[in-house]
């Protein structure tokens, strides 16, 4: 279910990608106390990721999901997404998965 008309945007991530810019926030030295911004730089709307999530389905060949719209919730979030440059600049950090393909890697793990 998608609260609201799907117009929201979102900045999603692959896993994968999270856990290495964990793995050098938390072995590079002397950066003690600073705080990185860990995205994907990319605003996506919600029905954008739907549309890639739903194309992933049929590539695995996975039955999809009903996707229903309901009510806006109180104090949603209209827009959300991240400036990962400081990541860049101090861990030499980028996201390498791209969101279709994440999607894809992650349903074949749930396939699995």
């Amino acid at each position: 279910e998608i609260y609201g008309d799907g117009s929201q945007t979102r900045d999603f991530i692959y896993i994968d990608d999270l856990i290495e810019a964990v793995m050098l926030a938390a072995t590079t030295p002397g950066i003690g106390g600073e705080t990185f911004q860990i995205a994907s730089n990319k605003e996506t709307t919600l029905d954008e990721m739907v549309e890639l999530l739903l194309l992933a389905f049929d590539e695995a060949e996975i039955d999809r999901p009903v996707v229903i719209k309901g009510e806006s919730r109180l104090g949603d979030v209209k827009r959300n997404y991240s400036d990962t440059t400081k990541a860049w600049k101090i861990l030499g950090w980028e996201v390498h998965a791209e969101l279709d393909k994440g999607l894809a890697a992650t349903l074949k793990s749930l396939a699995e």
